[in-house]
């Protein structure tokens, strides 16, 4: 198990090219969370400096490159944005939403956090292309 599962567990729910509106989102759209919580005994570590090497910058890269590869956003009322940038925003802020949930000891339910998640997604994605492949976890 490593961050490389993470890059599955977002695909689980989607498949290739297909197009999935924000307003369509549910908490099985987040597979991503369910495998955090799962292997929270190694997401826990980054708490802690040097448990291991590259965890705090790998993680958030994962998440970049995950959205890099797999999704093409489409934002509200297709306002253009350098999408580069958006990705990177985006995915540095939804790990820094999850960093903020495991150091809190996930104090808010794994349904709450998603719900604000999905909140938060609609006020700037409209929907998104999944691009990218099944993978197995």
């Amino acid at each position: 198990m490593t961050l490389e599962g993470l890059r599955g567990a977002v695909g689980k729910p989607y498949w290739h090219g297909q197009k999935v509106s924000t307003n369509k989102l549910d908490a099985e759209s987040f597979q991503i969370v369910d495998y955090i919580y799962e292997h929270r005994d190694f997401f826990e570590l980054i708490q802690y400096d040097d448990t291991l090497p590259g965890l705090h910058t790998g993680f958030p890269q994962t998440i970049l490159k995950i959205y890099q590869e797999q999704f093409v956003f489409e934002t509200i009322n297709n306002s253009p944005v350098n999408m580069d940038y958006f990705k990177y925003y985006t995915a540095y802020g939804f790990f820094g939403l999850l960093n903020n949930w495991i150091l809190s000891g996930y104090r808010e339910s794994r349904e709450a956090f998603i719900k604000n998640v999905i909140e938060l997604t609609r006020t700037h994605i409209h929907s998104f292309h999944y691009v990218g492949n099944t993978f197995e976890s």
